[in-house]
């Protein structure tokens, strides 16, 4: 990346030619659903009072570890901004009274102690400067609406707002303090931090000098973005991860290229094309992904990152435009600026594109993916120290259309301990919660030192063969080797897994554990089901089924939906070599 020659450009640029669209006639006429849906909200929201942010709210991160009691308001405002600027943009406002109602809105978000949530006020900044993710979203949002709206505010209001991001964003950024670890790149946090808070300087920061300082610095966050990522592409975080990590690249490398009117053009790094192809190469089905790490399971490949991606990059990167006719998709958002681009560019009468049946080997991160429609078959070993790690080196998951098998749980309610030293304790983090062996009661350490070893990928005569050794996950010295082998028949729509053990001195007693969503039941000597998934092993071999209660993530608000997760555990004696386990499509 050519940092100076992009500041050259940069210097010549100009935010009025952002978001051109909404000069036309009707800017949103593909997207009336949604808008209609915004203005409904944002007139029921009249009669409601702002959401409060009191102490007694702000103080439970530190005092309990809840984040979700002052989150849920937190991000109700951003959602209601969303609301009302999409209404007005789209001439909703007949009356006068949603512009009041954003006047207010702005008004109580520049009342607020922090733009930043105590979950994150962990920075170095002092914390009414701090700049977390949500503190840097909510700079671009309000420079955002005070750029689109111009002198339909009222000046006094844009004169405190403008006040509050030069104190907030433009002045903490530039002002005397260590960099925040952001800068380093390394995660979604590089992104989401350097893309808002690059995009707010471009619309608010009037300083030359200041403009170019704070973007040299941007940009080299960016540029170790981009090279966080292995050569592979694979976002090790998950899919949601890279919707909203590497979606916030793409959304400042578009800002950057309309600024620029085309003089700088990010997304033409290979390393971004290689990245803008992940979802589409982890994809189950239609609707549903892998959900390794902190992600989840369902993804649809109508994200405004992806809308955003498919402008530049055209028919290589998977479309699934958002039809705004259903109910999912006019949910309200807390990220105006993602949302209003998908509204204006989003197109939900053109097809959307096949997802092709396909093996897919990432081999910097030692992901497998198996597709076959129906039938889905995913599997990782790698690392136990991966951004947003699970100890998880072995693991598997499989589906048949909506219906699952053995399956990863994903993230799990975020709070205080979620991310902390008790971390693996907590069921879908540690290796207690996948589908991997438990030996001799131990199971699998944290961290980058704790790896497969050996992986092989072959795909031969119908069969594809994903093996590896994971004794080194678990650090005990008795454990000699213990290699896990995949066998899928795409085709047939069959997974088998075989664990072979090697014991220095006396051999351990396995358990043999796979977990899921999906109801798991023994229906007889060596025969259960999983869910979608009969599964068959060796008679002899003692198996039970048990369950335990999880919370999965609600982004980041606390869904307040308790899953019940499925344990299948089957107990290998001490002394025994191998272990064997088939899956096959439909019920025995």
């Amino acid at each position: 990346m050519n940092i100076d020659a992009i500041l050259n450009s940069i210097d010549r640029g100009d935010a009025a030619r952002i978001l051109p669209d909404l000069k036309a006639t009707s800017p949103f006429a593909r997207s009336i659903a949604a808008v209609d849906a915004s203005e409904q909200r944002a007139r029921a929201a009249l009669a409601e009072p702002i959401p409060a942010l009191p102490w007694s709210l702000l103080r439970l991160f530190v005092d309990t570890g809840d984040r979700a009691l002052f989150e849920t308001p937190y991000f109700a405002r951003r959602k209601a901004l969303t609301d009302l600027e999409v209404s007005i943009l789209a001439g909703r406002d007949t009356d006068g009274s949603l512009l009041t109602a954003l006047h207010d809105l702005l008004w109580a978000m520049c009342d607020e102690y922090s733009w930043a949530v105590p979950a994150h006020f962990f920075l170095k900044r002092p914390i009414p400067v701090t700049l977390d993710l949500f503190a840097s979203e909510t700079g671009l949002y309000i420079a955002e609406v005070l750029h689109l709206l111009g002198d339909r505010l009222d000046s006094r209001v844009i004169t405190r707002c403008r006040a509050e991001i030069k104190r907030r964003i433009l002045d903490s950024f530039l002002g005397d303090y260590p960099h925040e670890w952001w800068e380093q790149g390394t995660n979604n946090w590089g992104a989401v931090c350097a893309g808002s808070v690059g995009i707010t300087f471009l619309y608010e920061e009037t300083v030359p000098s200041r403009r170019r300082a704070a973007l040299a610095r941007i940009l080299a966050t960016m540029d170790a973005f981009l090279t966080s990522f292995p050569p592979d592409g694979t976002c090790l975080e998950g899919v949601g991860y890279w919707e909203y990590g590497f979606g916030f690249f793409t959304l400042f490398a578009d800002f950057v290229h309309q600024y620029t009117d085309g003089a700088v053009d990010l997304f033409d790094d290979p390393r971004a094309r290689r990245i803008a192809l992940f979802p589409q190469s982890v994809a189950l089905s239609p609707s549903r992904t892998i959900s390794f790490a902190d992600g989840s399971r369902f993804y649809s490949a109508g994200s405004a990152a992806t809308t955003i991606l498919h402008r530049h990059y055209g028919d290589a990167v998977r479309l699934c435009p958002t039809d705004f006719s259903r109910p999912a998709a006019t949910m309200p958002s807390a990220k105006p600026a993602m949302l209003l681009r998908n509204l204006l560019w989003n197109n939900p009468d053109r097809p959307a594109d096949p997802l092709p049946d396909i093996t897919t080997y990432l081999s910097d991160a030692q992901w497998l993916v198996v597709r076959h429609a129906p039938f889905a078959f995913a599997a990782l070993f790698g690392n136990n120290g991966a951004p947003h790690n699970h100890n998880d080196i072995g693991s598997f998951l499989l589906v048949d259309g909506d219906e699952e098998g053995p399956m990863d749980l994903g993230s799990g309610r975020y709070t205080r301990q979620y991310f902390s030293p008790e971390r693996y304790t907590i069921l879908c983090n540690g290796s207690q919660g996948h589908s991997v062996p438990i030996v001799g009661g131990a199971l699998q350490k944290d961290g980058g030192r704790f790896h497969a070893t050996d992986v092989i990928f072959r795909e031969e005569a119908g069969e594809v063969v994903f093996s590896g050794d994971i004794a080194g996950a678990y650090g005990f010295d008795a454990l000699a080797s213990l290699r896990r082998t995949f066998h899928v028949r795409p085709e047939d729509g069959t997974a088998s897994v075989t664990d072979t053990f090697a014991f220095n001195g006396e051999p351990l007693s396995v358990t043999e554990r796979f977990v899921g969503y999906a109801k798991a039941e023994i229906t007889g000597p060596g025969e259960a089901r999983f869910g979608a998934f009969r599964a068959t092993f060796d008679p002899a071999l003692e198996a039970s089924v048990h369950t335990e209660p999880m919370e999965p993530h609600g982004r980041m608000q606390g869904s307040g939906n308790t899953r019940m997760v499925f344990f299948l555990d089957i107990e290998v004696p001490a002394g025994t070599a191998k272990f064997e386990i088939a899956f096959a499509r439909g019920q025995p």
